[in-house]
């Protein structure tokens, strides 16, 4: 029974992101999970409840006076802090500590250094960081706290004394998920979503917690202990009814390898077709495929897509295709051979690819990384490899360990989180990106960013995609031999001359720690998409100009009869996607050649065709300016809406 008499201590959170963007622009915010758990977990014990209560969960960047003044009311004041976060937190604690020394901060999560030994020193306004999982840590910690148990003897702590270190030992990993409420489904965050109506909402969804392999520049597995736990599907299953009956625009399965455990997620990917079909939400739901994919997993992809449930396709999480590299980021475990099966399952059904790419890794060399979009492209993906600079995570161990033994050198960029410049506050949230290496030093590292602008431009985006893989199998010309021999031709060209100046000047300026961030037709360019840049000038300006220089390039290269040349760089052409194309789909065009079967299906070549080009993006939307157009080429590249569907017509 609470005491009338009794004054309880206010407990807060922080967990504020970036804004997304949903439809027509409109503001879709991250509700705020990791806080929300955190406090669902505790408040379920009496001791907790008669002595503390929910003061606020602050999960947009508002103005850090405004909300310190605030906060600096309250007894105790968590921080769930990332890189989208990190130095909003520390620049808000430290003002409530400013204006009130005696509010206890906390601070956990993935980015706070707990392997500093001047943690404190530091950043003398954390007074206690939670070490890994945080539910039971917590509690514990809020219960010692009223009880005033000895803090040293509570697991899973760094304590400040007075700037020293007190390091407790080490919390159990929680091994039984079903003790954790859910916070959706107790209302934790039912006020938040009440007092913004207009609001759309990101939710984020577990159904387990771990993942199963090592790699050494993720911060998940090490933190997680490499064991996969799962919540009930009975609470999987209701969550997802929350979402649907809540409306939640955008669902975030932080699942670190969906589809591992093909029967459970299978009942998972059902729920989350009955709910959207019932009440049309969630809109989308963006997903972490498992990295060692089979058949089942294409299945979920598939069923989802055809939902209309997903953000993108099938990630294939490659990182690197050199084994040494592999090996040194302990990738290696994973089967590397199925690629090309996963690829070839992907297009027969239809279904979007996406592969990934970390450009910094140790071990990677200049030339080893132009290898890899090389045996990319052989092993059948064409249209969609995204590239991320290497950064280095705070409690990875690539940061840790590999940073010295492979002379990882890094800068602190500014705009590497997506949407980071497009909040109107004064504190940039900056991230250690990899910009040497022992085997990849600086001038190489800009060599392997402008050629990756290079494959972007032509190969992935579509310019040359069907001139390199028919001269691939017709005339045996590598994919190298052919590119190496478009880059030279291009030398002479003052537009593209100009454009890859312009690129490698802001790629320096970006490794630099300089701001790069501009708008170039409507389009948003920040430094994680400054390859775009030049893709949008094309579409605008330069479509004529580049393809008549192909044109150029085929006919004086390679040894092609003219009829079938021009043929072949016409079906090149209506492949790909323009903005002046889109109101003559679907386009129907014959041929003398099946240039289809026989990339797709070693089908022969010399038969008369009709091909059916087909693009129901924006069928909807039309008229569209440019502007959104090019802004939706983008956003949608992982869909691969640059790409039109070819089909044969009868």
């Amino acid at each position: 029974m609470i005491s009338n008499s009794m004054t309880l201590k206010t407990v807060s959170f922080v967990q504020p992101n970036f804004v997304l963007f949903g439809p027509e622009e409109k503001p879709t915010y991250y509700l705020p999970y990791t806080a929300a758990t955190l406090w669902a977990y505790s408040y379920q014990f009496d001791d907790i409840k008669e002595h503390y209560q929910l003061g606020d969960i602050i999960y947009r960047r508002d103005p850090i006076d405004l909300t310190a003044k605030k906060l600096a009311s309250h007894d105790i004041v968590g921080f769930s802090t990332y890189l989208w976060n990190r130095n909003y937190n520390y620049t808000l604690a430290k003002k409530i500590k400013e204006l009130n020394p005696k509010v206890l901060c906390l601070f956990g999560g993935p980015e706070i250094p707990i392997e500093n030994s001047d943690i404190f020193k530091q950043y003398p306004f954390m007074d206690i960081v939670v070490r890994h999982e945080g539910e039971i840590t917590l509690r514990n910690l809020l219960q010692g706290l009223v009880n005033n148990v000895e803090l040293a003897t509570i697991t899973g702590l760094l304590i400040n004394d007075h700037g020293t270190v007190i390091k407790t030992n080490d919390s159990p990993r929680i091994s039984d998920l079903e003790q954790l409420p859910s916070p959706y489904l107790l209302g934790t965050l039912d006020k938040i979503i009440a007092e913004s109506s207009n609001n759309l909402w990101e939710a984020t969804f577990e159904t387990n917690r771990g993942c199963p392999y090592q790699c050494t520049f993720c911060d998940w597995g090490g933190l997680t202990y490499n064991k996969v736990k799962k919540f009930g599907l009975e609470r999987v299953y209701r969550e997802i009814e929350w979402f649907g009956k809540n409306k939640i625009f955008n669902v975030l399965l932080t699942d670190a390898n969906f589809g591992i455990f093909p029967e459970r997620d299978s009942l998972i990917v059902d729920k989350l077709i009955e709910v959207k079909t019932q009440y049309g939400f969630p809109d989308r739901v963006a997903i972490s495929w498992a990295k060692n994919q089979r058949k089942s997993t294409i299945d979920l992809v598939e069923r989802l897509a055809k939902a209309k449930l997903l953000t993108s396709g099938l990630t294939v999480s490659a990182q690197s295709m050199d084994l040494n590299v592999l090996d040194i980021i302990k990738r290696k475990n994973l089967d590397q051979h199925n690629i090309k099966e996963i690829f070839a399952l992907c297009k027969k059904k239809n279904i979007p690819a996406f592969s990934e790419l970390i450009l910094g890794l140790p071990g990677e060399t200049l030339a080893s990384w132009k290898q890899g979009f090389w045996k990319m492209f052989e092993l059948g993906n064409h249209s969609s490899i995204a590239v991320y600079p290497a950064i280095l995570l705070e409690n990875a161990e690539m940061n840790l360990l590999q940073k010295r033994l492979y002379k990882l050198e890094y800068t602190e960029v500014r705009g590497y989180v997506n949407n980071s410049f497009e909040v109107h506050d004064d504190i940039e949230e900056n991230t250690n990106m990899v910009i040497s290496t022992a085997s990849m030093p600086v001038k190489d590292m800009l060599s392997a960013h402008t050629f990756s602008w290079f494959i972007n431009l032509f190969h992935v985006h579509g310019f040359t995609t069907y001139l390199s893989r028919f001269l691939n199998k017709f005339s045996n010309i590598s994919y190298e031999e052919f590119y190496t021999a478009l880059e030279t031709f291009l030398l002479d060209d003052p537009w593209i001359t100009q454009e890859k100046i312009e690129f490698q000047t802001m790629t320096q300026t970006w490794m630099s720690s300089e701001k790069v961030s501009f708008v170039i037709h409507g389009v948003p360019i920040t430094p994680q998409n400054l390859w775009f840049k030049t893709t949008v000038v094309a579409h605008k300006d330069k479509l004529n100009h580049l393809f008549d220089l192909l044109e150029k390039f085929i006919k004086q290269r390679f040894n092609l009869d003219e009829n079938l040349a021009n043929q072949l760089l016409m079906f090149n052409r209506l492949a790909m996607v323009t903005y002046k194309d889109i109101p003559t789909y679907p386009n129907i065009k014959l041929f003398d050649y099946d240039f289809f079967g026989y990339l797709e299906h070693d089908t022969g070549l010399q038969k008369e065709t009709e091909f059916k080009f087909q693009f129901n993006e924006f069928s909807q939307l039309w008229p569209l300016p440019f502007e959104e157009f090019a802004g939706k080429l983008y956003k949608g590249r992982k869909r691969q809406i640059h790409s039109a569907m070819i089909s044969y017509s009868s």
